[in-house]
């Protein structure tokens, strides 16, 4: 240090800690909603927002055990659309789309946020 420069105060050392601090905080809370927003992204379809096959499987999974474990009932609703081909080879992909964010809006108002979809 020259003799031109005075060392920093310990109040400013301080100030310049807890800012720093403050930065890293607010980006700690910036990675934890990308990672929770990558989690939606792995574990849905992006057309519909359900579940992809493997959240699913992984679901399924853990509710049979615990169905098992607490001695609890379990339902689980397979929908299989018929006649879902046609559609979309006749209207074309964007009228089955909008068909199955439809289908998928119309089970998800009609479930608890707690139920999978």
């Amino acid at each position: 240090m020259t003799e031109t420069m005075a060392p920093l105060s310990a109040h400013a050392s301080r100030q310049e800690l807890l800012k720093t601090i403050d930065l890293l905080l607010a980006r700690v809370d910036e990675l934890q909603a990308s990672n929770t927003e990558l989690e939606r992204l792995r574990a849905t379809d992006p057309l519909t927002g359900c579940w992809n096959r493997g959240q699913f499987d992984n679901a399924v999974v853990l509710e049979l055990d615990r169905s098992l474990r607490y001695h609890h009932p379990l339902s689980l609703l397979l929908i299989d659309i018929d006649h879902f081909k046609k559609v979309n080879d006749t209207l074309g992909h964007k009228a089955g789309d909008r068909v199955l964010k439809e289908l998928a809006a119309t089970i998800r108002s009609g479930i608890r946020i707690i139920d999978g979809l």
